[in-house]
């Protein structure tokens, strides 16, 4: 089977973001998304996500400062994040996954609190081509669809980012400039839903990993690295 986890990165960032998240989740396109411990619109989205969105699976997006990073600060700062998530939802996050700096979750990825997945690390594939992190050149519903076709068996994670509105960063626009809205119109697309039915493409959310036997083994059995 072709499994797929549609992912939402930055929910509480802004209410854009929570916005298009919960649109894209009324879909039926997005199952799970990540949790900014410290963003502008956290408590709004964790509201919402009880009263109205309680099947969405909720991790934790990791935010750390700058480089360079020493192993022990990011171990320390992530349990601060995973105890403030832990402390707004009342529950442990889903999957955890890092803010921009990606490569350095197989570090931390020993020090979780709790055996959860963490983007990255273990067997879930994780498609990186759609973002538009590298230009918006591939953020379209050709490109996503080419995407699709490739998947094979197994579990994969795709992420966005989407957002009704740019988003600004210290008074200036962020760099990706309307990407967030071009994934947000690429994913709302039909023909991206009915090539995922052609495909046989089963959408998951986190919440089954952990809870069904099948995916925790797949998932889980080699997070644990040393």
């Amino acid at each position: 089977m072709r499994h797929l986890i549609i992912n939402g990165d930055d929910l509480g960032l802004c209410n854009g973001v929570n916005r298009a998240i919960f649109a894209l989740h009324e879909l039926g396109m997005l199952t799970s998304a990540s949790l900014i411990v410290s963003g502008e619109r956290t408590i709004e989205a964790i509201e919402t996500v009880k009263n109205k969105y309680p099947n969405i699976s909720l991790g934790l997006h990791l935010r750390f400062g700058e480089p360079p990073f020493k192993i022990d600060r990011l171990v320390e700062e992530m349990n601060n994040q995973w105890k403030k998530f832990y402390q707004l939802v009342g529950k442990s996050p889903t999957h955890v996954d890092i803010h921009r700096y990606p490569s350095i979750a197989l570090q931390i990825s020993r020090f979780l609190p709790e055996r959860v997945p963490m983007r990255n690390v273990g067997s879930i594939h994780y498609i990186d081509k759609f973002n538009g992190n590298n230009g918006e050149d591939g953020v379209t519903p050709a490109n996503l669809i080419k995407i699709l076709k490739r998947i094979k068996k197994g579990i994969y994670e795709l992420s966005c980012q989407p957002s009704y509105e740019p988003i600004e960063e210290n008074g200036d626009i962020e760099e990706c400039g309307d990407c967030r809205q071009l994934q947000l119109k690429t994913l709302f697309d039909e023909r991206v839903r009915m090539i995922m039915e052609m495909r046989d493409i089963s959408l998951i959310s986190y919440k089954d990993v952990l809870t069904n036997d099948i995916f925790r083994v797949h998932t889980l059995e080699r997070h644990y690295v040393g």
